[in-house]
Formats: C-alpha cells, structure tokens, sequence
C-alpha cells in the first residue's frame, strides 16, 4: 500500500533469490532491523505424521493441497504497518518512479517478522474451521457422526486408530490436516476424498486465501511427503510410513560422517555443523520413533550439556539450573566437546539404517499374529515375569536392572524412551527390539506400572513363590491395568475435587465429540447470506475438563485459536511416554506428582523443584483459584525454597557479629530463614503474590523495566511478613491443619472453619501492603548519622505519621470512640498501620535485632 515518508518509521530490506532457471523471488527480509527486537511471538503447536495417523486405515484415501503465498494470504496488524516500510526507487528507473509512489509498506504478514508464522497458522485455524462447516450435515464431505476409541485393553484392535471420527455406517469421516502450509485431505474412498477437496478449495476462495493449483494431488492411496514424511496403504502390510529417499541417504552420510570423526580421534566438533546436523536428524527420524532415543548425545552437545552426560544427578541439577537461573546455553558457533556415549548412539544408529532404501514403518497392520499382554517384576531370578527374559543362568547373576530392561518395569521404560542405560546387555537388548520394530512391524508398548497394582496383580508375589494372588488365582490380567477407563471413570470424586478449587464449579467435563468442538469453545453455527456455515463460540473464560491423551491435539489447536478459555487436562499416569513429553511442552505449569495437571492460556509461575512437592506443602496465593473483578485468578505457586528474595544487591541482609567481632555461627541459617518462605505459612497468614499486588495497587499487571524495583518491594515485603512469626510455630499450626483433615475425614463432617485459602480477596490495600513498601524504601534510601543505615525505630516512625494522617481523615474521626478509658484505650479501625499483617512485618523487620546492642548500633533490617 502506497504511503509517505513522514508516516513511516522503519524500512524492511528485500533481495531476489533465484526460482528456477528464468525467474525469481523477492524476499523481504525483517530480521535485518531491529523490529524483531520489539516483538514477542508465543510458541505453538504444529500437526505430526502422528496426527495424520489417527484419520487413516486400510481403506483410506489421501490427496495433498497447498496455501499458495502462506504468508501473504493473511493481514498484517495495522500498528505493525509504519514499521514495515519499502523503497522502491533501487528497483525502477527515475521516469517509472516520477509516476508512482516510492514509499510502501506491508499489510501483509511478510517473511522474516517474528510474529508472522503464529498470526498466519492463527487464522489459518479459524479458517478451518469455517471449512469443516456443520459436522452433522449429511451433504458436508467433512459430516462425522461421532468419535470411536479403541483403548488398550480387552477390545483393542490394533488395526484400527486409537481415535477415529466416523460416519453412522462406521467408514472413517473425512479429515483436514494441515503443516503450515501442506494440507492433507484423509477419506473413506477415492469419491469422498475428492469431495472434501474441492469444498477445501471453494471454501479457502470464499475467504480469500490461495490454493496453489500446480501443487494439487489426486486421491491416492500412495500420495506425495506431507511434513516431508510419506504415508503408504499397502494391502499386504496395512498403513505403512517412510522417509524420503534422498533424505535416508542424507541421514546415513552424516551418521557415517561422524562416526569416521571419532574413530579418527576427534575430541571436539564444531558447534555449528553438529547443530545443522543434530536438527536434520530430528526432523528426518519422525517417521522412525525408535530411532529418537539415539539422538539424546548429539542434542545434549547442542545445548552445551557434555562431560558428565552419563550421570543422571547431574543432567538433572543442570536442567534445574537453567529453568531457575536462566543458564546460558552453548556457544552458537566454535568447536565443542564431545559427549561420552555419542559413539555408541551413532554406531546404533547405524544399525537401524543400515538398510539402503528407506524401511517401512507399520503402523496400523491389516493382520495381526498376536496380541500379548503382560506384567514383569525384577526381584530375584525373574520368578515374577509374565514372559520370562533370558532363561540362561549368567543372566540372573547380573543386576536386578537387566531382568528389568528385559520384561517390563521402569528401567525399560527409561532405556526405550530416554536411552538412560549404560549396560552393554541391556542396550543390545532394546536395540533387538527396535530392530524388531523396523524390520517386522512390532508394535511396543511399555508400561509403566506402580507397585500396588504389581502387588495386587499377582507378580510381586509370584517373585516370591507366592502363587495365589491376583492372576494367579484366576483373575483377569487387564482388570489390574484399566487402560480402557479415562481418569473420571476410574475415579469419579475427581470431578468433584477439581470443582471444590477451581472458580468455576459449572466446569464440566469434555466427551470425545466434544473435544473437537466444545473444546474448540464451537457451540454451533449459523448461515451467512452466502449459504456458508459459519461456527459460534461459547464466551469467553469457560471452563472444560478434558479426559484423555487423545484430547492434547485438538487442545493445543484451540489454545492458538481462543486465548481466554481454560482447560484443566487429568491424564492417567499409565502410557506415560505417549503424552509426557507433548503435555509438558504445551502446559503452562503441569502439577508435577498429582492426578490432574492444570493447562491455560495465561502465564503461571510454578517454579520447578528437584523434589515432588508433597501435601500441604509450598505456599498458594490467597487469589490462585479466584477471580476479582476483571483480572482472572492469578495461579500463582511456589515450592517454599524457590520464594526468595528478589533484590539481594537491593536489601543487602546486616551480618551480624559476637562480642569478639566473629561472624555469629548462626548467621547462615538466619539469612535462610528470612529469605525464604515456610510451608503452609498461606494457612496461618494472608499472603497474596506480587502480581495481585501489582494489581491492588496500580490497578494493572506491571511488565514495564520501570516496574521491577516495585515487584521487589512487594516480594521482600511479603518474605518480612513470614519471618514475623515464628518458624515452630507455622509448623505447628500446619501440623494442626493436618491433624484436623484427617479427624474430619474419619467422621466425614465438614470443617468448622473453610481451611481452603482460595477464597477471593478485596481489591485494594486493607492491611497496609503500599505503607511497608515506602517503609522498606526509607529504610534502603536514608543514611543515618552514625552509621551507613538508619535505626529500626527511625524507620518506624514512618508508621506513626500515617497512623496520624489517618486519624485527620473522616474514617478516622468517625472511629475515635474508646471502648474504655484510661491509658489502655480500646477501639476499632480499619486502619491498614493497624492490621495483623502489618504488625507481622515489624516483627519480622525487626527480626534482625538479635542482639539488644546500645541506640546506635540498633539495626535496620536493610542497609547500603
């Protein structure tokens, strides 16, 4: 669009790149301002062949279609038009450019902004789903009747999806799956298939998005790569994926380029080709799950993690250092260590490519042999195996974790899925089975089964010459593992658990349709003058309670789409692989060690510990589940040892010393103690976060630089407020807390008081939050006059002058009534210098008096 100089205030460099032999392309390149620098972009989720997968079967058609100029079919946000300027003039000559105008900018998203590939797959997903149109009219290639499962369990049939949509005759219903800008239609047939594309295209025309007619496919049962995987339904074998050619090529010389390194004698590589390298392997192995483990040497390389690699403490310490600090990750360029199991990832994956041409991967068969289902325990020789592991009597000499790895438990499930073994047998083990995987279409699965439900099924016992328990005497094996049965069903007071805390107890729970509608926050539709359906949306803030693995797609898709609708997802722990690593990149914070996770759209600070958070544990804002006003519940948490002074160079704790001018020996556990929090201190004292602060006393969510100094304030206000009382004595009242549940429990009574803290808190400053802060900034801010700090009751005086500003107001003459006379005057006021919660911060200010020392060396808590 044409404008003026004066209307713009940055301009986007572009260049021409060759397409073809005769042609080329203009690329306009934003990265090369600084535009990108004033942007934020979420992340987001995109489709995987696995999503593909679960629309297909035997009888399924595909047909390839492709958005033609992704990017510039979809507008760009008009505030980000001034920055997005162009100059012509290098392009035309003086007499073309005396007839139009030289200054343009973008209304288009353009390539190279950062925003651009979310706000381009954002509308994208609203336009699909004015393309999918009204699911239950029969004249809509897209019409499905309902969702089909097929869980693991006593129906399973492995040659159908785990979730299917289907038409009343049961045929898979027509599907839209789309990879940026490659979209695959799925039918029930070459016909049907074709319908559903030309109502893709008709539909993408009416709202003016481009369908790129060279590209389009014809129904096939042998199509082209969509997300450069490629899908065949062979009538011998079933649904069948692969790579490309020239891709699995690609893939072996770089295995070999690098095993060649290392045999030669290399001891470090350099940064910028491994991390060229390490993303073409994640990319191309996408097709071959059992492949992915083996990656786990050149990725921890990437992100700088070498040396003690081997050692899971230590992997675990560092990645709970760069979540709390921020840790800086390796160079982005220049040579870099070699990780010590590297070679043996690299030589295994060797193995499994040592096919010339790319394998076929089964994924859903048309026959199955077997279907097999067991439990496995390692304690002793074995004796507890549903299928015994190696019969040989060396092997039950070895570590209990080798019977493991063979038939079942944990440790298998840390070698298949996170390649955490260093055992030589174990690792040729799991590599027999991958290649078992590759090779003759085995489909794995590993469970991961607690030791009560081993227990109960029999195998525990079994291991032990017990022999009639569980299955054992006669019990069916799959009642001890209920895979078909989502979370709700196997335990119905959850529901009611999860809407006793959350704000809304109208929250309900999701059925398979709805997951791909409600969940969607679709409540039906309307037609439009032109005969085309378009979708209503339920408002928003609704809550829904999602039930399976399954859902985690169609939630991802909704949570780009729709901001403002929450979702708390209960996952069973059983399967964990299929699910865990997907749900805890999208969740915002996933409650570690609980039978439900929470999953919305707002930020969440949950701070990561290396230890499961046990009942009764950290602290929770008074607000975490309650709404005020306009601003959402705040969802603020915190493991006890993670709340902690924000601004150490800001208020700089005194050291204090014994008479013989020693550091006192205590000093260490003092500084601990008043820089961290205590559990369960949110049940005995108000306590809410600094963003509900933030929002208490400036009315909105402060995210300026400007408002830091603040944020600190308020966090080392509150962490005062806790040291004003007592560590015993928190301890204490959580443990009567405690001691109350369980005697109610017993008699099933509810409790005399509501002991659950998120209860909704006023707005504004009751208990004198903005009164400590100048405190605490008077304290930090004035220089005394014999020391570099002031005195404690300086300090205080502070209060004094408020309380008496607040007696000259007309609240406080309205309150000057004593209940008795005399010196020990008594009466009500509301006044916030006056609250329980602001005597507990002078106590806990003054904490730092340990020592009664003469006027002048009388501490404030805080000095420069």
């Amino acid at each position: 669009m044409g404008t003026t100089l004066e209307n713009l205030k940055s301009i986007i460099r572009y260049f021409a790149v060759p397409k073809g032999e005769e042609d080329i392309r203009i690329v306009y390149d934003a990265t090369a301002s600084s535009l990108n620098d004033c942007v934020w972009a979420p992340s987001f989720w995109l489709p995987t062949i696995d999503s593909l997968l679960q629309s297909l079967d035997t009888d399924s058609w595909m047909a390839e279609r492709d958005i033609s100029d992704m990017f510039l079919n979809f507008e760009l946000h008009p505030s980000a038009w001034p920055f997005a300027g162009v100059d012509i003039a290098p392009i035309l000559e003086p007499e073309e450019l005396a007839q139009v105008s030289q200054w343009y900018h973008w209304v288009c998203n353009l390539m190279g902004f950062k925003p651009s590939p979310w706000s381009s797959i954002y509308t994208a997903l609203v336009a699909e789903e004015v393309i999918r149109g009204k699911r239950l009219d029969e004249e809509n290639p897209f019409q499905w009747e309902k969702v089909v499962l097929n869980p693991l369990g006593p129906s399973y049939v492995p040659t159908k999806a785990w979730v299917s949509k289907v038409h009343k005759d049961s045929s898979l219903a027509c599907d839209l799956f789309t990879f940026v800008d490659d979209e695959c239609i799925t039918g029930a047939g070459e016909e049907l298939t074709w319908q559903a594309c030309h109502t893709l295209g008709a539909k993408q025309a009416y709202l003016g998005i481009q369908d790129a007619a060279r590209k389009v496919g014809e129904p096939s049962q042998n199509p082209r790569a969509w997300a450069d995987v490629v899908v065949h339904v062979v009538s011998k074998l079933g649904v069948c994926v692969l790579t490309l050619e020239e891709k699995w090529i690609k893939l072996r010389m770089i295995i070999e380029k690098y095993i060649d390194l290392l045999l030669a004698g290399a001891v470090e590589l350099d940064h910028k080709d491994l991390l060229l390298d390490c993303c073409f392997l994640v990319y191309d192995t996408r097709a071959y799950p059992g492949m992915i483990p083996y990656l786990k040497g050149s990725h921890l390389l990437t992100i700088g993690l070498v040396g003690t690699v081997d050692d899971e403490e230590a992997e675990l310490a560092y990645l709970m250092r760069k979540k709390t600090s921020m840790m800086a990750r390796a160079p982005s360029s220049g040579p870099t260590p070699i990780a010590p199991h590297l070679l043996a990832d690299l030589r295994t994956l060797k193995a499994l490519t040592e096919s010339p041409v790319p394998p076929l991967q089964v994924v859903r068969p048309t026959k199955v042999v077997q279907v097999l289902y067991g439990f496995a325990n390692a304690s002793g020789k074995g004796l507890g195996s549903t299928v015994q592991g190696y019969p040989s009597r060396s092997l039950s000499q070895n570590p209990s974790n080798l019977l493991s790895g063979w038939v079942s438990g944990t440790r298998l499930r840390q070698v298949i899925w996170i390649r955490s073994s260093t055992s030589p047998k174990l690792h040729e083990l799991v590599l027999h089975l991958r290649k078992l995987e590759m090779r003759h279409g085995l489909i794995l699965h590993v469970i991961h089964v607690l030791g009560k439900r081993m227990l109960a099924q029999g195998t525990d016992g079994c291991s032990r010459e017990v022999l009639l328990e569980g299955v054992m005497a006669g019990k069916d094996m799959l009642s001890f593992v209920d895979l078909g049965k989502s979370p709700l069903e196997r335990s119905p007071c959850l529901l009611v658990w999860i809407q006793s805390w959350y704000l809304d107890a109208s929250a309900e729970p999701l059925s398979p349709e709805d997951w791909f509608e409600r969940g969607h926050g679709i409540t039906g539709g309307q037609r439009d003058k032109h005969n085309v359906w378009i979708p209503t949306h339920e408002p928003s803030g609704h809550a829904f309670t999602c039930r399976a693995d399954a859902a985690l797609e169609e939630l991802l898709k909704a949570h780009h789409k729709h901001f403002n609708t929450t979702h708390i997802v209960v996952i069973s722990q059983l399967i964990a692989p299929c699910w865990n690593r997907l749900f805890h990149k999208a969740a915002n914070s996933p409650l570690g060690g609980c039978c439900s996770s929470l999953l919305q759209r707002q930020p969440l600070a949950a701070w990561a510990s290396p230890t499961h958070v046990k009942p009764m544990q950290g602290i929770f804002c008074a607000n975490f589940a309650s709404s005020r006003g306009d601003w959402p519940p705040c969802r603020q948490v915190w493991h006890r040892r993670f709340y902690e002074c924000l601004g150490q160079d800001l208020f700089p704790l005194a050291v204090l010393h014994d008479d013989c001018k020693t550091e006192w020996v205590k000093q260490g556990r003092r500084a601990t103690r008043l820089n961290t929090a205590c559990d369960g201190v949110h049940l005995v004292m108000t306590f809410r976060c600094e963003l509900c602060w933030e929002r208490n006393l400036a009315g909105r969510d402060m995210i300026l630089p400007a408002d830091e100094q603040l944020r600190q304030c308020t966090h080392r206000v509150n962490l005062d407020a806790f040291a004003g009382q007592a560590k015993s004595t928190i301890a204490s009242h959580v443990r009567g807390v405690k001691r109350s549940l369980k005697i109610l429990s017993a008699l099933n009574k509810p409790p005399s008081i509501e002991l659950t803290p998120w209860a909704p808190m006023m707005i504004g400053d009751p208990v004198g939050m903005s009164l400590a802060i100048e405190m605490l900034m008077y304290s930090v801010s004035t220089e005394g006059q014999v020391k570099e700090y002031i005195q404690f009751d300086i300090m205080r005086k502070l209060r004094s002058t408020l309380s008496r500003c607040w007696d000259s107001l007309p609240p406080g003459v309205a309150e000057g009534v004593a209940f008795s006379k005399g010196t020990g005057k008594v009466r009500l006021t509301p006044c916030p210098s006056q609250s329980q919660w602001f005597a507990d911060f002078l106590l806990g200010a003054r904490k730092i008096e340990w020592a009664m020392t003469p006027r002048n060396n009388f501490l404030c808590p805080y000095w420069l």
